[in-house]
């Protein structure tokens, strides 16, 4: 896998900020809720450098209320940099919110088919 972090930071101001990364994709109608493909790609993204928000790691109780699930995800969005988008998200009532609050805070887009190829 080729996502490497690069660290941003301003030289006049002499600080660097590492960048955040939140997966999404399609979790519902999906053998275990996709939680393997997300923390694959949890364990991937973070071998490259990035810190990584995994909602299979913050709601990881497969019977909780969508509802509930999707407004916490959307909370640990707050000071990502970058979204990384698994294949199905198009289909994904909650990844089509999260693609909607990415696109508000001007987050940079990765898709799972530019860097796995399978």
């Amino acid at each position: 896998m080729g996502c490497k972090n690069e660290e941003m930071g301003s030289q006049d101001r002499g600080f660097i900020v590492k960048r955040k990364i939140y997966i999404s994709g399609p979790m519902t109608g999906i053998a275990g809720m996709n939680f393997p493909l997300f923390n694959k790609v949890e364990a991937d993204l973070s071998e490259q450098g990035w810190d990584v928000v995994n909602p299979a790691k913050i709601n990881p109780d497969v019977n909780a209320d969508w509802l509930d699930c999707i407004a916490e995800d959307i909370k640990h969005m707050r000071g990502c940099t970058d979204i990384f988008f698994l294949p199905g998200y198009g289909e994904s009532d909650g990844a089509n919110i999260e693609h909607i609050v990415a696109r508000r805070y001007k987050m940079n887009f990765h898709f799972y088919d530019q860097y796995y190829h399978e």
